[in-house]
């Protein structure tokens, strides 16, 4: 009698462990995770100064918990999902993982184990790129850098991210004993190591990129440099990539991703939003942008022209995107149906996903949208929305 209760007692333990255990997952579930550290972004009761580094702790303890389980792309994942809605919080998330890339690098050994364990779509691709900041705190050798582009090509077939990119940021910032003609030069030629038209058109992206915007402070304490003019950012592309015709594609590109950068940098300088509503309804900043598109269209080779100026249309103020309606006011401002065509593509990364598929599906008949968008679409939100 004894025995069958003790037995009887030991089913109530496992039973109850075991429904501790799926409370506990149920709770700490990635998803609900990812939600309470949005949350800590309007908690009024939270110290300003101390609000950031908060909920950047708080994402990144979710992917540091998903490691041992080995399920660092569902976490990666939830996170995205979250962040695909709200611009604010996929700033913090894209950050978060950045600065994660001393621990991943750590973690994974080697740079070949880290690429193939962290390149996939997750808030701009930020673990790969942090990991790939790590790697490029030091020299990097030409072998070095041909084992790890080749890593980068086994895994984007399987699983698409930001590997390509990524080591363009690190061509460049491993290099801070040249000077910045020959840094970059040396930077975009390594991207010439690409067999993948899409490896080498995003290393260039990541190259013209690293020079004027830096996203890890933990590792990269140099400053970045102020942007030139449309010109001068092609001409670079023009004296150092043109080898080979999709790193000068992805060089060209990031030019336009650059002159749109410009002008949100431009904002970052005014104290309230209704400043910045009204600089980007003058007629001024129409003329930059209509000057920037007259750069672009100067390029002989027309896909790379298409693709300045759409990335230039992908990376202007916040504001500018805000508003189905009056996002669409201010493309058709433009008057010209190839500017038009460009800045409503341009849409992609800032509108969130059910959202801009709307406006694509609503004006692809008048405009013939989709095919300008469906690359980068299947890049940047293949994880949150398919857009057919």
């Amino acid at each position: 009698m004894k025995l069958k209760y003790y037995f009887l007692f030991l089913i109530i333990i496992v039973t109850n462990v075991v429904f501790i255990l799926n409370y506990n997952k149920e709770v700490e579930s990635y998803d609900v995770a990812s939600v309470k550290c949005k949350s800590l972004i309007k908690e009024e009761k939270i110290d300003y100064n101390n609000k950031d580094e908060l909920v950047l702790t708080c994402i990144k303890n979710i992917v540091r918990s998903s490691l041992d389980k080995n399920e660092i792309k569902e976490a990666a994942k939830e996170l995205t999902l979250l962040a695909a809605n709200d611009n604010i919080f996929y700033g913090y998330c894209h950050l978060a993982m950045h600065l994660l890339g001393t621990e991943l690098l750590n973690y994974y050994k080697t740079i070949d184990n880290a690429i193939k364990n962290v390149n996939f779509i997750d808030c701009g691709n930020g673990l790969s790129h942090g990991v790939l900041d790590q790697w490029a705190t030091k020299k990097i050798s030409n072998q070095e850098f041909k084992s790890a582009i080749l890593s980068c090509e086994e895994v984007e077939v399987i699983s698409p991210g930001g590997c390509a990119e990524g080591i363009g940021h690190a061509s460049y910032q491993s290099r801070a004993d040249l000077v910045f003609n020959e840094r970059i030069e040396n930077a975009l030629e390594k991207c010439n190591y690409f067999i993948l038209p899409t490896g080498g058109w995003h290393c260039a992206y990541g190259a013209m990129m690293q020079p004027f915007f830096k996203q890890n402070p933990d590792l990269i304490s140099e400053k970045q440099l102020k942007i030139p003019e449309s010109k001068t950012l092609i001409m670079l592309c023009d004296n150092n990539a043109k080898k080979i015709e999709y790193v000068y594609n992805g060089c060209i590109s990031g030019a336009g991703w650059l002159m749109g950068l410009k002008e949100t940098i431009r904002t970052l300088e005014f104290t309230d939003k209704e400043r910045i509503e009204r600089y980007i309804e003058s007629e001024g900043f129409y003329d930059i942008l209509k000057n920037n598109i007259i750069a672009c269209k100067i390029i002989n080779n027309i896909s790379a022209s298409d693709n300045c100026s759409l990335q230039m249309f992908s990376r202007l103020p916040l504001s500018w995107y805000l508003g189905e309606i009056n996002f669409l006011k201010r493309c058709e401002r433009l008057d010209d149906l190839y500017m038009i065509r460009k800045c409503i593509a341009g849409g992609y990364e800032f509108i969130p996903p059910a959202e801009f598929k709307k406006i694509i599906s609503e004006n692809d008949k008048k405009y013939n949208i989709k095919i300008l968008i469906a690359d980068r679409w299947s890049r940047e939100r293949s994880d949150k929305i398919p857009l057919d």
